[in-house]
């Protein structure tokens, strides 16, 4: 899955150099980033599409499982304001998602 993961971050990393508003690369990107480990690099990802079109709800929707992904890591470090910054921000984002509360 890494490997193709991988090979997906690539492509969609041409694809939006390419094309700047193409919401779905940028998503698509994001999401190969979170398997690839770099939630960082998605979070970006997943800003720029949101840039794009603010109302892309599977942008919303994978940013704000991003985020709860970082809250978790940093509930596992102790890093209580940290992680309760990242839940916050994650329910902006998407406040219809039952699994966010």
């Amino acid at each position: 899955e890494a490997r193709n993961a991988a090979a997906a971050k690539e492509a969609y990393t041409r694809a939006v150099r390419l094309h700047p508003g193409y919401v779905e690369a940028w998503n698509n990107l994001g999401v190969a980033c979170r398997i690839l480990g770099e939630p960082e690099h998605a979070l970006e990802a997943y800003s720029m599409a949101l840039k794009v079109n603010q109302n892309c709800k599977k942008t919303r929707e994978n940013l704000a499982i991003c985020l709860l992904e970082l809250g978790c890591k940093a509930l596992q470090a102790k890093e209580w304001k940290k992680a309760s910054g990242f839940f916050k921000q994650a329910l902006t984002f998407n406040t219809n998602n039952a699994d966010i509360y």
